[in-house]
């Protein structure tokens, strides 16, 4: 068992000089403890002071327990759907509400319902809106009050006709250009018509080539009337349909040919398109036509007289009086 002696019961002085010098050891790793751990640093309260904080430390407290701020409200206030008009709302003060902000008054019984406008008054639970915009109609006293943003300026609907005072000549094929309103809806590849505005049966058609600026090109491919106008109605239209195969009649000596009718001014115009028909009769293979056909409302023979067979004739002649 180990006996606890006292400085005074050393038996020599080493031992007493290796006691003392085990306590200065402990005395300075105690002072550079001490050394090491720094001076104390500001409080919050401090740092908020050196920042411009005007208050008491119980002031500063009470500011990190404020709620956050509220930037929405509701009100309980009847009022109509208005779309031109300035409307009241009672609800919470205290709410980020500000002067020309844009606020939305969404009734909550009735999706899709609102007033929305900016307000021009907010004092206490008071807040006035000048309304600008509404959906819906009827009378709510539950509303739900937001900010938002204004609506959009509407933008112009689309323009698929234009006028021009370009003076041209109608022509029937060729890239014809025209003087038009810029920002109109013309496209490479639409299909339009170009009308005289004082004469409707003169004009051209064909495909936009180029809309730049205010030149629109057209490749014209049909056309109808003549003459130069420099007043043009231009609009969508639908391109003609495709050719269809050529008739062709097949003459019969019994009656059976049919009767073609002719709509001209000249016996030239009637002769050529007899002519027509009958060059593709041929191409055809078929027999030219030599039957009856009306002109001008007057029945022609064509090259071959009356049957003389009794009974086609008679055929013949009762078809000639239909």
């Amino acid at each position: 068992m180990a006996t606890t002696r006292t400085i005074t019961q050393l038996a020599t002085p080493s031992e007493i000089a290796a006691a003392l010098a085990e306590l200065a050891q402990i005395r300075d790793e105690i002072e550079t403890l001490i050394e090491g751990a720094g001076s104390a640093g500001k409080s919050a309260y401090e740092i908020a002071v050196d920042n411009g904080f005007v208050g008491t430390e119980a002031d500063f407290a009470a500011q990190l327990t404020r709620p956050a701020p509220a930037f929405s409200g509701t009100s309980a206030t009847s009022l109509a759907i208005a779309n031109t008009s300035t409307r009241t709302f009672v609800t919470q003060a205290g709410i980020m509400f500000s002067i020309g902000q844009y606020v939305r008054a969404a009734a909550t019984a009735s999706t899709g319902t609102y007033m929305a406008g900016t307000v021009t008054a907010y004092s206490g639970t008071s807040l006035t809106i000048a309304v600008e915009e509404s959906a819906g109609s009827g009378t709510f006293a539950a509303w739900a009050l937001t900010p938002a943003a204004p609506r959009g300026t509407a933008g112009s609907p689309p323009s698929f006709t234009a006028s021009s005072t370009t003076s041209r000549l109608i022509t029937d094929d060729g890239d014809v250009a025209f003087t038009v309103p810029a920002g109109l809806t013309f496209a490479p590849g639409q299909y339009l018509r170009v009308s005289s505005t004082g004469s409707p049966l003169n004009y051209m058609a064909g495909v936009v080539k180029t809309y730049s600026g205010t030149t629109l090109t057209i490749t014209i491919l049909e056309s109808g009337g003549s003459g130069t106008f420099a007043a043009w109605s231009i609009a969508l239209s639908g391109a003609p349909g495709a050719q269809g195969e050529p008739g062709h009649f097949d003459y019969n000596l019994y009656g059976n040919e049919p009767k073609l009718k002719f709509n001209g001014t000249s016996w030239p115009a009637r002769a050529a398109k007899l002519a027509a028909i009958n060059a593709a009769q041929a191409a055809g293979g078929y027999a030219p036509y030599t039957g009856e056909f009306i002109y001008d409302s007057l029945r022609y023979n064509s090259a071959v007289p009356a049957p003389t067979d009794a009974v086609a004739g008679d055929r013949w002649r009762r078809r000639a009086q239909a």
